[in-house]
């Protein structure tokens, strides 16, 4: 068997929301009816570790895995298919100096001149900041294998939040 997994953002509990038998070709189909931006994993029988995590930011998307003739408990390669956030991570991934910063409808990013950031309207900014990152296998991997960025920092900003660009950190609403 394998699992979907939900990670939700406010318990960070693995939820299971679905799962399917493994066919002869390598092939499963798992769905979910989420609505909004989430983390999910997917999982072998036991295993310890996910296979994989993909960032769910697109309203459809697709895992390919091609399994080991040998052992179909072990999958030899993924691809993830839609998911802007995930391709987003290589980029930022091979370029720590930078700031990935998101932005979502009806909200605006004003850069002051202070080097501050200010969030307006309704709804969230959001700034993974790989300056402290300790590893990523970025360099390493092919364009479908998993990648890896440990100490990775992500912030959702609401209205009236602020974050210095300078100094990498965030400034909460009236705080500025």
């Amino acid at each position: 068997m394998i699992y979907l997994e939900e990670i939700p953002m406010a318990t960070m509990q693995r939820i299971i929301v679905d799962s399917a038998k493994v066919d002869a070709n390598g092939r499963y189909k798992l769905q979910t009816g989420a609505t909004e931006t989430g983390i999910y994993n997917l999982r072998l029988d036991q295993n310890t570790y996910p296979l994989t995590s993909i960032v769910n930011d697109a309203p459809k998307i697709m895992v390919d895995a091609v399994f080991s003739k040998e052992n179909g408990q072990f999958a030899e390669s993924y691809e993830v298919k839609g998911s802007p956030a995930s391709q987003k991570m290589s980029a930022i991934a091979a370029h720590p100096d930078r700031l990935g910063i998101g932005i979502d409808e009806d909200t605006c990013a004003l850069f002051e001149g202070d080097d501050i950031l200010q969030v307006l309207g309704k709804g969230t900014v959001t700034i993974i900041d790989p300056g402290e990152m300790t590893y990523t296998n970025q360099t390493e991997i092919g364009a479908t294998d998993p990648l890896c960025m440990c100490n990775l920092r992500v912030h959702l900003l609401s209205h009236g939040s602020c974050y210095d660009l300078r100094k990498r950190i965030t400034i909460a609403p009236g705080h500025k």
